[in-house]
């Protein structure tokens, strides 16, 4: 799967490393990478790309990594805020964001949540400009 702007391409190629690792990746025991883990993240990179490809490289998630039990996590860092987003082996999403510095730091974890409201919690913290 391909995105249409390039500034999402080497999220695509990380994931495409992270399919290959077989189970104990870890070489504690973890579990293989879901396929239902892994199509849920493209899905939802694509569907980010398409509602704000214009927003180019703020896009790029800073990190995609596995996660022992075969889900994902991907997380985005602007100067406001960070925002980790888990993806478990059956698709299911949560998130945590982070918001401000310490020591008056928020933060807000949700679970269950839906694709819908993870993407416009995406479109609202990658569009939104840093206060000054």
């Amino acid at each position: 799967m391909r995105v249409s702007t390039i500034a999402l391409q080497p999220a695509f190629d990380r994931l495409d490393q992270i399919a290959d690792l077989g189970p104990n990746w870890d070489s504690y025991g973890a579990a293989s990478i879901s396929s239902t883990a892994i199509a849920a993240t493209q899905q939802l990179l694509t569907t980010l790309d398409g509602r704000l490809g214009a927003a180019g490289e703020r896009l790029q998630p800073y990190a995609i990594v596995p996660i022992a039990n075969g889900g994902l996590q991907i997380e985005w860092r602007r100067p406001e805020n960070n925002l980790e987003v888990e993806i478990g082996p059956g698709g299911e999403m949560a998130y945590l964001l982070l918001t401000g510095q310490a020591p008056a730091r928020v933060f807000e974890e949700q679970d269950q949540v839906t694709e819908d409201s993870l993407l416009e919690l995406l479109e609202r913290i990658l569009t939104e400009q840093p206060h000054h």
